[in-house]
């Protein structure tokens, strides 16, 4: 069953004087997620309720999914969140990966993260968090770019950033499109331009002023924007493809040059860690290195499109391929995104949409087209090579 989407809860009552605030969400390019009015109000078990509905109500196969009162699985990890968190919208910050520009603040925080070149060969990322309430310093933060931006609308996020070229001007200025942008705080220890951080107060203080509603919008929002493992659990990919690939290191120096991003898998842990410039990817709020229980490499048309080299990605398309990592292994993917707000959804080869682990997902858009080089390299548990673009 579907979950349904509001911005109200009978729970949150504390909220009800925010009904008459929320940002007109008018736009030409939206696919509604349901049929509801922004402002639509009904009772709180006919939207968690689906949650904790028992195997008869779902498959029959799948066990009943018990989680604390008061909680409900993110569509953006599958983990408990409470229905405060799953409600408000995430924040998509826009993250330097230039060396000088490390370390962040709270990036482990993230449930999705985007990787994607710009120009001059280095790499961006784009952090999307969805229980952003209590952090008093997120970044730092750079500019954006308009492909990013497509990919933040799959998640009705609002997206933190610094400014971008006028590529980004027609998305920006669009009435659905809510960013805040050069409103962060200077860290003085730091240089410019990589100083600049946000806080949940200052994005609280510029949600009110600009009237954007901080609830999920339910005529964009798609609160089931990826197929997870039931109940919580873990995708064994080795059980349902035969043809799965032992997968413990992910090397993408080919294809991101001067960040040199890898993965490592751990067995103990289930989880891939990041490394740039053959280091951990370390976040200084929390001294945790990246991890990721997910791993998809999005092969991407993209190329230069000035003399400044700002790149141009096909973020709209559909046949185009990649792979899903998890779990020790990886399957080839297809993949197709329709609309400006619709998800990016991933096939298998027998045409079904893939099954995630529970956990963080990072996404890797790899250049295909031009002179692009999108050589990954695969290393399995005893140093073996394999190249899955070749």
């Amino acid at each position: 069953m579907k979950k349904l989407t509001i911005l109200f809860l009978t729970v949150m009552t504390s909220i009800s004087i925010l009904a008459g605030c929320g940002k007109d969400s008018g736009g030409s390019e939206i696919t509604p997620g349901t049929t509801n009015t922004p402002n639509e109000v009904v009772n709180a078990d006919d939207i968690f309720g689906s949650q904790t509905n028992t195997a008869s109500q779902n498959e029959a196969s799948v066990a009943e999914d018990v989680l604390p009162a008061g909680y409900v699985r993110s569509s953006l990890t599958n983990e408990p969140v409470t229905e405060d968190v799953y409600l408000h919208r995430p924040v998509a910050i826009m993250i330097p990966m230039d060396k000088v520009a490390q370390p962040q603040y709270n990036i482990s925080k993230a449930g999705i993260v985007y990787e994607c070149l710009v120009e001059g060969s280095i790499t961006r990322t784009m952090c999307v968090i969805e229980d952003w309430q209590g952090l008093d310093k997120i970044g730092n933060v750079r500019s954006a770019r308009d492909y990013f931006i497509y990919w933040m609308f799959e998640w009705d996020a609002i997206l933190l950033h610094d400014g971008g070229p006028f590529y980004i001007n027609e998305l920006i200025a669009q009435s659905t499109t809510d960013n805040i942008s050069g409103r962060g705080f200077r860290d003085s220890s730091r240089s410019a331009p990589h100083n600049e951080y946000y806080s949940a107060e200052i994005v609280n203080q510029y949600i009110e002023s600009n009237n954007y509603t901080p609830w999920h919008r339910t005529e964009i929002w798609d609160e089931e924007h990826f197929h997870f493992a039931a109940n919580g659990g873990q995708t064994d990919l080795t059980a349902n493809y035969n043809d799965a690939v032992e997968v413990y290191t992910v090397d993408l120096s080919n294809c991101y040059p001067v960040t040199d991003s890898t993965f490592k898998y751990d067995p103990e842990t289930n989880l891939y860690y990041r490394y740039i410039y053959g280091e951990p990817h370390m976040d200084a709020a929390t001294n945790e290195q990246l991890a990721f229980s997910n791993i998809i490499l999005q092969n991407t048309f993209g190329e230069s499109r000035d003399a400044k080299d700002y790149r141009i990605y096909q973020c709209h398309d559909s046949g185009r391929d990649g792979w899903f990592i998890t779990n020790g292994h990886a399957i080839h993917v297809t993949w197709e995104k329709t609309t400006d707000y619709s998800a990016t959804r991933y096939y298998d080869d027998n045409g079904n949409e893939i099954e995630l682990s529970t956990g963080k997902t990072m996404i890797c858009i790899l250049q295909d087209g031009g002179n692009a080089n999108i050589d990954a390299i695969f290393l399995d548990n005893q140093g073996n090579a394999y190249h899955p673009n070749n």
